[in-house]
């Protein structure tokens, strides 16, 4: 049997989009945002440094060295060791709202409401 314990302490979403994990920590896209926790789930911290102030977190992935997240309609990107967020949806169409993620071969795919 499985022992399932809360762990949102300073999580201020209950709608989760999606969650992803590495090494350095777990990483969680949900309705208010881009949240990071860096101690297994136990606190989390809210991203908005260089997000926007209004944030509808899609999506997030997550590699050795990269944080990627679909915010809005924009897509950013950050160093997993910095936390320095940079918009990264310069050639994506105005209009597209990133959904899922998966790299594969140092490739990025990108799927949302208009495709991949």
């Amino acid at each position: 049997m499985l022992d399932w314990e809360f762990v949102g302490s300073g999580l201020s979403t209950t709608s989760i989009e999606e969650i992803a994990s590495n090494e350095t920590g777990v990483y969680l896209a949900g309705r208010s945002g881009i949240f990071i926790s860096l101690d297994n789930g136990n606190t989390w911290e809210k991203q908005e440094a260089m997000l926007p102030d209004t944030q509808i977190g899609r999506t997030v992935f997550v590699t050795e060295t990269f944080v990627f997240a679909g915010i809005n309609n924009k897509l950013f990107a950050s160093p997993v060791d910095t936390l320095r967020w940079m918009d990264v949806s310069e050639n994506l169409p105005n209009d597209f709202i990133p959904e899922k993620m998966l790299a594969k071969n140092d490739i990025l795919y990108v799927g949302g409401d208009r495709g991949i």
